[in-house]
């Protein structure tokens, strides 16, 4: 189903409110997540993003996308960055408009990540392994191939590895479809991320931008 994003122009603008999480794509390295700051006339202000313990290079002039919600609706704001301050540390970013997107709730790229999920079953019992395939990954969620038609409301840890290091998430299930193809994993679950701590989140936020980027060259014949 296709996307459908709603221009807002700059004097209604919604920009997230201070202390809310935002990933902030068109830096060096990739998409990264930080924290709004504050917000005022159609200036943004961010927390300046580190990646790996490290600060992002950050120009002047350089356009970026921050992405965030709004009242449960994901936002697309776009503009390019007025200023760095350097005390009190922060990027200032003017935006020139927000794109608010009314059907899908995260970005999936399509991957093919092997997921190992472990799932209680029953109370008192000790939990279950099983090993899936991730199809798709976004930051709020995976498509998941199994053998197994785990039901709706199933509460499991997916743990999978991220640009070489292993994340432990918990997720529950929101959705189950049979395939009927003679295939080994023959159930499709969408599962939903729990409480996904901030390093966690940082780095699939990461993974899925850069894999996005990647598809994208590719598809203009530049990879």
């Amino acid at each position: 189903m296709a996307r459908q994003r709603q221009p807002v122009l700059v004097a209604a603008l919604r920009l997230p409110s201070p202390d809310t999480q935002v990933a902030l794509e068109g830096l060096p390295g990739g998409a990264c997540v930080t924290l709004a700051l504050s917000r005022e006339d159609g200036m943004l202000r961010v927390e300046p993003p580190r990646v790996g313990g490290r600060p992002v290079p950050a120009r002047v002039g350089r356009s970026v996308r921050v992405h965030y919600r709004d009242d449960g609706v994901p936002c697309v704001a776009t503009g390019k960055i007025a200023s760095a301050d350097a005390e009190p540390a922060a990027l200032v970013i003017a935006v020139s408009c927000v794109e608010r997107n009314q059907r899908r709730m995260c970005v999936r790229v399509p991957v093919q990540l092997p997921v190992a999920v472990s799932v209680h079953l029953d109370d008192g019992e000790e939990p279950v392994i099983d090993r899936l395939v991730a199809e798709d990954i976004s930051a709020g969620g995976l498509r998941l191939r199994s053998a197994c038609g785990y039901s709706v409301g199933t509460s499991m840890v997916a743990n999978f590895v991220i640009d070489d290091q292993l994340l432990s998430v918990p997720c529950t299930v929101v959705r189950t479809v049979h395939d009927d193809r003679p295939i080994t994993l023959q159930w499709v679950l969408g599962v939903r991320f729990d409480e996904v701590d901030a390093d966690a989140t940082e780095r699939i936020t990461h993974h899925v931008f850069n894999r996005q980027r990647e598809l994208r060259g590719r598809a203009s014949g530049m990879a």
